[in-house]
């Protein structure tokens, strides 16, 4: 199974916001320790969906989105499918995948074609992947190497579209923050510093994510001009107790909310597991019988999910690739950039890539816990 990228595009919130001035606005809440640990995450910049979003940390105004996760990813398709001479009947199929949806009901996919009600023909294929995470883009992939597999005269749209800042930028209430080093040593009784440590938990994510949709329209050309996906392999909660690494419990129909903004938790060892879950897909990668490659080392270029800089030094690690190599610089420039984009990360450094002719791999992971990796051949 293959699928060609026919077109790619991005679509960005105008509101842009720099690690720097959100630490300025902060004043002296933070403590030095701190303040190093977030300058040291890799994140420059990032674009948000909030107008007001140095307010709403320091408490003094409500917030104010200017857009939604639906409406970035509508410009996304719309971009998408300007750049190609593409009938709408051709499309048949739409895989739309978020974390952090509009609403809850009905999925994104269904809201975009809404949107795109003139564009989209309303008899086509849709597939919601939500609460996916960061691993959902080569999942959403297959699935359409499958559809066109099955019907070669069509074409896929795949749609990864989020919007994570109304739910990681909040009012930093506590009069201090500090690192977890710092925390641990202080000896708290453990519900204090469990405290503590959720209140640094809630300050890093203010600086970790940014909102960004990708949309990709692939299709079965077979002549070698675009682009093309290959071998996939995925790989989910090799220990059972993986699935509580990620979790945002609140807003499930155990722990509804009517008002408030819902917890998204991130256990510690979460940089480690990312590690040994794309060691592992990476190895079932090579030893598939349609992977061209028998070592990373002969891959033209390496896109690794932009968890954090901490995150990506420990993949290059684990997977005997320097942070420094030109192959996976992408995917720090991309960090650096836009932040954590969860699953649009990897389709940004796709459509921004500018990549020698030959053979790439890419590696997503995330909430489930779950992996996947993936080749991709450059023409």
């Amino acid at each position: 199974m293959h699928a060609d990228i026919l077109s790619i595009a991005t679509a960005l919130p105008s509101n842009k916001l720099s690690t720097e001035m959100l630490l300025t606005e902060l004043g002296d809440k933070l403590s030095p320790l701190l303040v190093k640990t977030i300058q040291n995450m890799g994140v420059e910049q990032r674009y948000s969906v909030l107008n007001n979003s140095p307010e709403i940390i320091q408490g003094i105004e409500e917030m104010q989105a200017a857009t939604t996760a639906t409406e970035l990813g509508a410009v996304a398709v719309r971009k998408c499918l300007a750049f190609v001479d593409v009938a709408p009947d051709e499309v048949g199929l739409l895989i739309a995948a978020t974390n952090t949806q509009s609403r809850l009901l009905p999925g994104l996919a269904s809201d975009i074609m809404a949107l795109l009600h003139a564009i989209l023909k309303p008899d086509i294929s849709i597939i919601n992947m939500q609460g996916q995470g960061c691993a959902a883009l080569l999942k959403a992939v297959e699935v359409a190497q499958w559809y066109l597999l099955a019907n070669s005269d069509k074409k896929a749209l795949v749609l990864m579209s989020e919007a994570a800042t109304p739910y990681t930028i909040k009012h930093l209430a506590s009069r201090e923050y500090y690192s977890f080093r710092e925390i641990k040593a202080m000896g708290d009784p453990p519900a204090e510093q469990s405290v503590k440590m959720r209140c640094t938990e809630e300050a890093i994510q203010a600086f970790l994510f940014g909102d960004g949709a990708v949309a990709l329209l692939l299709g079965s050309q077979n002549n070698g001009s675009a682009a093309s996906f290959g071998s996939i392999c995925h790989l989910t909660n090799e220990n059972p107790d993986d699935a509580d690494l990620l979790v945002m419990s609140d807003g499930g129909s155990e722990h509804p909310v009517v008002h408030g903004v819902p917890r998204y938790w991130m256990r510690s060892q979460v940089p480690k597991r990312g590690a040994a879950y794309a060691a592992a897909t990476v190895r079932a990668l090579l030893e598939h019988p349609l992977t061209p490659i028998n070592h990373l080392s002969e891959a033209k270029v390496g896109l690794i999910h932009t968890g954090s800089r901490k995150i990506l030094d420990g993949v290059c690690h684990k997977l005997g690739l320097s942070p420094s190599s030109p192959q996976v610089t992408l995917s720090y420039d991309i960090l650096r950039k836009y932040g954590n984009l969860s699953s649009a990360s990897v389709g940004f450094m796709l459509a921004e890539g500018n990549f020698p002719r030959g053979t790439g791999f890419m590696i997503v992971f995330g909430i489930g816990f779950s992996a996947s990796a993936g080749i991709i051949t450059f023409p």
